[in-house]
């Protein structure tokens, strides 16, 4: 996940799209952004750290989190 979330502050950077303090967190379950938290980014771990079969290549997961991140932009 480090390499996916440098590419993705780049990204922000190029964009330039200031830092509004979101985090992204690893957590069971499915991905999304809770309206009511729209800082808090959460990722499904299975996708990080799940058996190789579950794990998703890091350029996929850099869009996963760029697409999480434009709904907690766009509630924040």
């Amino acid at each position: 996940i480090p390499r996916a979330l440098t590419r993705i502050r780049r990204l922000l950077t190029v964009s330039r799209i200031r830092d509004w303090g979101y985090r992204v967190v690893l957590r069971p379950g499915v991905s999304g952004v809770d309206p009511r938290y729209p800082k808090i980014v959460e990722i499904d771990q299975d996708y990080v750290v799940g058996q190789r079969r579950d794990e998703i290549p890091w350029s996929v997961l850099v869009g996963l989190v760029c697409h999480e991140l434009g709904h907690s932009f766009l509630y924040h």
